[in-house]
Parts: structure tokens; sequence; C-alpha cells
């Protein structure tokens, strides 16, 4: 049997998107705008600002984009209970065995970082963390895309559980429409359509996720259409 051919130019692409993480959370600190950080720097630049909006825009997109291409290329490989099986090894597993230290160990350093710059003295003092406007204190941190893709994956054995039990023209009726529209020079139009009700709601239409373990459903839209498009781009 052959080994099927890695692609490792996606590989690249996503380890590129991992390396313009680091930029992008180091521009968080030095914004002259609002920060999604309890901490700053004293030094500030308008380059900063400019520099998170523009790697924002399409970073986790392309993240998502490659995650649908590489569950559809597992479903044609192993079938549908090998994706579910994949996933959960690589993705599920690895969360519930490591987000709980993660999140102890996260907000140990926060609280410890405050308080040395609150009062100049290492400590551990909850009192100092700024409000949360209503961000859940028990959330995914930055693991909330390993989340998000898990129960993507699972979304999409569900979604072809029921195509099974439609007519064939139907459940084939939304990849070939993200495929048709993503080959004329128009689609973006209708593509992007879903992507600003979901952005609506946010500033400056900028989606942030709040790592609730029930994300709103912007999230799931948002993300979900670069997921389904990657999926397109794959059975295509």
């Amino acid at each position: 049997m052959t080994t099927p051919q890695r692609l490792h130019s996606l590989d690249n692409l996503r380890a590129s998107m991992m390396w313009l993480g680091i930029v992008v959370h180091v521009a968080a600190i030095h914004l002259t705008g609002e920060s999604p950080l309890v901490w700053r720097d004293t030094a500030t630049s308008p380059l900063a600002d400019l520099l998170l909006a523009f790697i924002h825009v399409f970073r986790m997109p392309v993240f998502f984009i490659v995650a649908g291409f590489f569950v559809a290329m597992l479903v044609q490989r192993r079938g549908m209970a090998g994706m579910l099986r994949h996933r959960f090894q690589r993705i599920a597993l690895p969360f519930l065995l490591l987000w709980p230290p993660i999140l102890v160990l996260t907000v140990t350093m926060v609280l410890l970082f405050v308080h040395r710059m609150a009062r100049g003295s290492w400590g551990l003092d909850p009192g100092l963390i700024p409000p949360m406007d209503g961000k859940p204190r028990l959330n995914t941190l930055h693991l909330w895309f390993v989340y998000l893709l898990w129960w993507f994956a699972v979304a999409t054995a569900l979604a072809s559980w029921l195509a099974q039990r439609l007519p064939p023209a139907w459940a084939s009726a939304v990849p070939r429409l993200m495929r048709q529209l993503g080959a004329r020079w128009w689609g973006f139009v209708p593509l992007t359509l879903p992507l600003v009700l979901a952005g609506a709601g946010y500033r400056n239409g900028i989606l942030a996720p709040v790592g609730s373990l029930l994300p709103p459903p912007a999230e799931w839209l948002h993300n979900g259409m670069f997921f389904l498009f990657g999926w397109a781009l794959f059975a295509g």
C-alpha cells in the first residue's frame, strides 16, 4: 500500500501562521488603543495597532481553511470514523490533558505579573485583575482554536450523517455553491456577507474570541465559514 504523500507546503503555511502569532501577541502589548490584555507596555506605537489588525484579518482564517481541508482529506483516506479517531487523538485528547494545567499556570503567571506591576513585588491578589467585561474566567485561553476544531470535526460527522439521508443533489449543494462562488471574481461578496454579520457586534468589526466553553453564535459562524471553505477546496 502506498503511503499518502504529505503536503509539506501546508505544513509550512501553518508554521508561518504560528510564527505570526508571536508578532501579534507582542504587538498587543504596545497598542495605543484598547488592548484585550490586562498588562501593557508604556512604549506604544500606532504601528502596533496597524500590525495587529492586518495580521489578525487573515491569520486565523488561514488556520481554519487549512483545518477544513485536512478534515476533508482525512475523511477521504480513513472514512468518517477514522477521521474522528484521528482528530480525537491529535486534538481532543491533548486538549483534555493539557488545558487544566495550562489554565492554572496561566492564571498564576498573570496574577504574579499584575502584582509586580501594581505593587513592585511578587504576590497573588485576584483583586488586582480588572473586570472581565462579560468574558468567562474559566475559559479555553489560547486553546480556543483547538477546542473549536474538535467540535467542527464532530459537526462534520453529524452533517455527513444527515447528508446520507438527503437527496444527493441537496447533500452536495453547499460545497458546490462554495466552490462556484470561490471560482468567480464577484464571489467574495456573498461569501463575506456572513462574516460581516458575525463581526457586526464587535469593536471595529474584528471578531475577538472570548474563549468560552460555549462560544457565541458569531464565533461558530465566522470560523465555520472558513472551515467549510477549506473542506470545499479539497472536495473540489
